[in-house]
C-alpha cells in the first residue's frame, strides 16, 4: 500500500503569510492550483509535488517509516523549518 499522510494545517497559513495565492505557488511548482489546494487539505499527493511546496516555504519534508497498522491509524509526518 501506498500512503503518505502529513500535517498540512501549516501549510495554507505559511503561503498566505508569504502573500501568495495557489494560482502563484502551483504556477511555481508548475502544478495546475488543483495540485496545491490538495496539498493544503492534505490529500493524497506525489511525494516530489509535496517536498517542492514544502522547499518553496523554506521548509523540510521529515519522512518516517511505520509498520502498516500503525500508519493506519494516521500517524503523520512533519513539516520541520530548515
Amino acid at each position: 500500500m501506498n500512503s503518505t499522510h502529513y500535517d498540512h494545517s501549516q501549510l495554507q497559513s505559511l503561503r498566505e503569510r508569504f502573500g501568495w495565492t495557489q494560482d502563484q505557488v502551483a504556477r511555481a511548482l508548475n502544478v495546475d492550483r488543483q495540485t496545491v489546494s490538495r496539498v493544503e487539505r492534505g490529500a493524497n499527493v506525489a511525494f516530489p509535488t509535496l517536498e517542492s511546496y514544502a522547499r518553496l516555504l523554506g521548509l523540510r519534508v521529515w519522512v518516517s517509516f511505520l509498520p502498516e497498522k500503525q500508519a493506519a491509524v494516521g500517524q503523520k509526518s512533519a513539516f520541520c523549518k530548515q
